[in-house]
């Protein structure tokens, strides 16, 4: 559906779209965006000569996800300076339902957005660690982040501890071909932080951390991942805690190593309290730490809740250089 021509500001250019565009267009409403129209120049941004989509939350397929509003939008030269709130692009509001959304703002902030236009809880989290870790499988480059809703997993995110380089163990002939112990990495036995306050309503702290498999070996391990994920939640989370906040939101934090964690069912914890160490415990290739928020500790029958980090949602590739550091505390 096309907007009416007095949905365009006066002072900004009337310039037709592209081919190019236009088959952008066609694909914003074959998706569900039924409000896509022509770009829009608004008076506040035309200076940067950026391109807009004007649409309607409400109308947008749930299915719609960061990489397809990528696609959907091109690339600005240059971000107006009025745009810049805290070093963080905002997204214009036209009425309570519509937006212009930017070419520049990147697409996990629109995710952000677009679940709090649909009244969906987001979950602000601390970093659960202290140095330098490697996000992957974000929910900020796609929905589910790891390619399965199963056990409330759709907005899980992994980190991957790293070295001051940014890189965790090297790849040799020997790593490509068998499987490697876990001590091989970097950030095997890091401490593992509370990344919200509340209560612990689950963990487990028994699963061993089993080698790490890179090359070759990790295909025959994806080969197995059906049969732990009929196992349960345990054969897949390994060694975990997981808090529930006073709004009733619950934290996971998974793959801990065995016999490290230093919480027991109904203790309060605080931001910042040491879980565990960083294992190599149920569905895991290499050390490193999972994060998930749900709506219940009923981990097959939860909701996933969406979260963010500080205010914001990392990418896939990027190091995140913690500042918080451990409590120092005695195991209980």
């Amino acid at each position: 559906m096309a907007l009416p021509s007095t949905s365009y500001k006066a002072n900004a250019p009337q310039n037709r779209p592209t081919r190019r565009e236009q088959t952008k267009h066609e694909f914003g409403r074959s998706i569900g965006l039924t409000g896509a129209s022509d770009p829009l120049l608004c008076a506040e941004c035309a200076p940067a000569n950026h391109s807009y989509w004007h649409f309607r939350w409400s109308d947008a397929d749930p299915r719609l996800n960061p990489s397809l509003l990528r696609h959907l939008s091109r690339p600005a030269r240059r971000t107006a300076p009025d745009l810049r709130r805290s070093g963080a692009v905002r997204v214009p509001r036209a009425t309570n339902d519509e937006a212009f959304v930017p070419a520049a703002v990147p697409e996990c902030i629109i995710l952000r957005e677009r679940w709090r236009e649909a009244g969906t809880v987001i979950v602000d989290l601390e970093y659960p660690f202290a140095g330098r870790w490697l996000v992957r499988n974000s929910p900020a480059n796609r929905v589910p982040s790891h390619g399965t809703a199963l056990f409330a997993s759709s907005f899980a995110i992994d980190f991957v501890p790293v070295d001051v380089a940014g890189r965790t163990a090297p790849v040799n002939t020997r790593s490509l071909f068998t499987p490697e112990p876990p001590g091989r990495f970097p950030g095997f036995g890091r401490p593992i932080l509370s990344p919200v306050a509340g209560t612990v309503v689950g963990m487990h702290d028994g699963a061993p951390d089993h080698e790490a498999y890179r090359g070759l070996p990790s295909v025959g391990y994806a080969l197995t991942q059906r049969g732990r994920a009929t196992e349960g939640w345990v054969a897949l989370a390994g060694n975990h805690v997981m808090i529930e906040t006073p709004d009733g939101v619950v934290a996971a934090v998974c793959h801990l190593q065995q016999s490290s964690v230093r919480v027991q069912l109904g203790h309060t914890v605080r931001v910042g309290e040491p879980l565990g160490r960083c294992g190599n415990s149920g569905n895991s290739t290499e050390p490193h730490v999972h994060v998930q928020a749900l709506d219940r500790a009923d981990v097959p029958n939860a909701t996933a809740v969406p979260i963010a980090f500080r205010g914001r949602l990392p990418r896939n590739g990027e190091i995140i250089d913690a500042e918080q550091t451990p409590e120092e505390e005695e195991p209980r």
